[in-house]
């Protein structure tokens, strides 16, 4: 009999494989074997990169977080449609799963607007978002644990300030602004701020960063 050395691999091995491949690969994984049928449903990071018709983006999406298990420390999606309604429910989900790991990235003519659910994302470390409309909701008390924050391009709605933004994570070390517009003074106040990239129009800057290495 012949031993099927794939199938035995450890879960935590095959992880570290699924990661690495298209997420449509990782899904097709599961005709290997019955070993590996429910292995792509428990890898904790989930990157989808689609140039697919909007509906097809969306069903695998939302195939492979209904179908998932376990905790989701990363979750990428680079796509050519905003997806709005479709974003709200994903971040359900994902604020649900204490994700560390964000980016949302839209090449289309549409920007996306970032749902309220986003900022029940507590335990976010990284979070990137490009073509994204952002509106802070008033209560949110800032992403605590967030080291590094990217956004680019990206337009700030209702009574959102880049100022609180940014005051709202106290260990962010490196920020990134491109392409946005900026009533007045631009006011950075980051104490654990190292690396700094700003390219945008605004009238001043005023910078709070005793840490600043690079900007």
């Amino acid at each position: 009999m012949d031993i099927d050395y794939i199938s035995e691999l450890p879960a935590d091995l095959k992880d570290k494989i699924l990661v690495k491949l298209p997420i449509k690969e990782v899904v097709k994984t599961s005709i290997l074997s019955s070993k590996w049928k429910d292995a792509w449903t428990s890898i904790p990071d989930l990157v989808f990169e689609e140039n697919s018709p909007e509906f097809m983006t969306i069903r695998l999406v939302d195939n492979v977080l209904i179908f998932h298990h376990g905790p989701i420390l990363k979750f990428k999606l680079v796509s050519v449609h905003a997806c709005n309604e479709a974003i709200s429910r994903w971040m359900i989900i994902l604020s649900r799963n204490r994700i560390r790991d964000l980016e949302l990235r839209f090449n289309g003519r549409e920007r996306c607007k970032i749902p309220s659910r986003l900022f029940f994302c507590l335990a976010l470390e990284r979070l990137i978002l490009s073509e994204c409309i952002i509106n802070v909701p008033q209560n949110f008390q800032g992403f605590k644990l967030l080291h590094i924050l990217s956004l680019f391009p990206f337009k700030l709605s209702g009574i959102t300030t880049i100022e609180n933004l940014v005051s709202g994570c106290p260990l962010l070390e490196r920020l990134t602004l491109f392409d946005f517009v900026q009533q007045g003074c631009l006011h950075i106040l980051a104490p654990n701020l190292r690396d700094l990239d700003i390219l945008g129009e605004y009238q001043d800057l005023c910078l709070e960063t005793p840490k600043l290495v690079s900007g």
